[in-house]
């Protein structure tokens, strides 16, 4: 496996599109700071530009060197990360188009070792959404993500998600959370 992490890992580095599995879902990514990388995601998912890819980190430190995390979110991502939490806080770093919505960026840590292991080794930060045509249902497989995205995907991970189900997303923007999208963790 360690082999196949640094081939992906230096596609992302490349500005090459990577598939892999989450916790949750299989997940299509790339280099969060590459605009070109950026807008070929959009095109493999046929994804809508006002929907904006959410960005996987390393840890809650890299979490806060990206955004403004308010002591309510910290809670949270305390209590729930690794894990199926993505929280919407106000970012502190400049992004490409596509990932910034008001001033705004998702982000989560997965609760996945060897993808945390990757996201390491690109710099804490991996662009991500899940892998499948905006729209259709999240792909669960090996063998269906490498159908949808072989093609447009330098390196396709394998292996298996957890929950089969979307993280939950919470907008931490205000004092109070708010839920935005119901998945597997529970608050």
């Amino acid at each position: 496996m360690e082999t196949i992490l640094q081939d992906a890992a230096d596609a992302v580095r490349e500005g090459a599109l990577i598939v892999f599995p989450t916790d949750t879902v299989y997940g299509i990514g790339c280099d969060p700071f590459n605009a070109t990388a950026i807008e070929a995601l959009f095109e493999a998912k046929k994804r809508p530009l006002e929907k904006t890819i959410p960005l996987l980190v390393d840890s809650i430190t890299t979490a806060h060197a990206i955004a403004d995390i308010s002591p309510q979110c910290e809670a949270l991502l305390n209590t729930f990360w690794p894990g199926a939490l993505t929280v919407v806080v106000p970012t502190t770093v400049a992004f490409p188009d596509g990932i910034v919505k008001d001033g705004t960026v998702a982000i989560r840590m997965p609760a996945h070792e060897d993808l945390l292991e990757l996201i390491e080794n690109v710099g804490g930060v991996l662009a991500a959404t899940s892998a499948n045509i905006s729209g259709e249902d999240a792909l669960l497989t090996y063998t269906d993500a490498y159908a949808q995205f072989q093609n447009v995907a330098k390196v396709i991970l394998p292996g298996v998600v957890q929950t089969a189900e979307p993280s939950t997303i919470i907008d931490c923007t205000a004092d109070t959370p708010t839920i935005l999208r119901e998945g597997p963790v529970h608050i």
